[in-house]
């Protein structure tokens, strides 16, 4: 690895946040993707999405919830969960 994942995701996390449309920041997904092929960290590619979604996310003052369930819940409890979490 030539450079440290942490590197990327913070450079890319930057990045996305000046994005004005979904086509730069597609564009911006591609260049990375490329990026980590030409410096041979693309095995660092899930590494780099986890920090970069991380950074991303405390950026924008979100939290990241999981929720997990031995059944599958009926709808009117999914609806409860999106209005405490906001979304």
């Amino acid at each position: 690895m030539k450079h440290r994942a942490e590197y990327y995701a913070k450079a890319f996390a930057a990045l996305v946040a000046e994005a004005k449309s979904d086509k730069e920041r597609e564009t911006l997904i591609k260049n990375l993707a490329a990026l980590l092929q030409k410096n041979g960290d693309a095995s660092s590619a899930p590494k780099v999405v986890i920090l970069a979604e991380r950074f991303i996310r405390k950026a924008l003052g979100g939290r990241e919830w999981v929720v997990e369930t031995a059944r599958s819940l009926p709808e009117s409890e999914k609806k409860r969960l999106r209005a405490l979490s906001g979304s």
